[in-house]
């Protein structure tokens, strides 16, 4: 008796559900219920049950493989969360949003460094976003220090609420041009 998995026969597979046999059951209605075999052959009934304890069918792998895969897909995903900076001595930041330009020239991308200020050197913080722009394959972006900062940037109410926000995290931009504007 076999152990362990069935090894897939596409042509076993397609020969089982286009046979005669199959066909003249299904349409005169002689088939017996489900789990009636015992009763129309025994012999037969004992070892398909044996064959099938014993043995896990491709489906089985196709259902771990699709687990896999999601499982790696999502990690992927939380690495790519964008708390990154690796390489490059670059400081931790976070990509808050990111959006392809109309003018198909790349893309856009505004990002967060909380560990920096105003009080951070203007050079230091544009040779950052720099790099930022060159490694995340960015066109342009701007830096903010906060993301009350962000919010303030994108919404008129939240500006109105917080009037400050936008004025003390917000460290500049890099157009697409290549200018670092303050």
């Amino acid at each position: 008796m076999k152990l362990g998995f069935r090894t897939p026969s596409i042509s076993k597979k397609i020969a089982a559900k286009t046979s005669v046999k199959r066909m003249v059951r299904n349409t005169t209605r002689v088939k017996a219920p489900k789990g009636m075999g015992i009763i129309t052959d025994p012999k037969k009934a004992v070892s398909n049950k044996i064959y099938n304890k014993t043995t896990k069918g491709t489906g089985c792998l196709v259902s771990i493989l699709i687990l896999l895969v999601s499982f790696i897909s999502i990690l992927i995903a939380c690495s790519n969360e964008n708390l990154s900076s690796k390489d490059e001595n670059l400081p931790q930041y976070k990509i808050l949003f990111q959006v392809k330009l109309m003018s198909g020239s790349g893309k856009y991308g505004e990002i967060l460094i909380q560990s920096y200020s105003k009080e951070t050197p203007k050079e230091e913080r544009e040779n950052t976003l720099r790099k930022i722009i060159k490694k995340e394959g960015f066109v342009s972006a701007a830096l903010y220090s906060t993301e009350d900062a962000y919010k303030a940037n994108s919404s008129e109410s939240f500006s109105k609420a917080n009037p400050n926000a936008l004025k003390n995290g917000y460290l500049g931009q890099i157009t697409e041009k290549g200018e670092f504007i303050e």
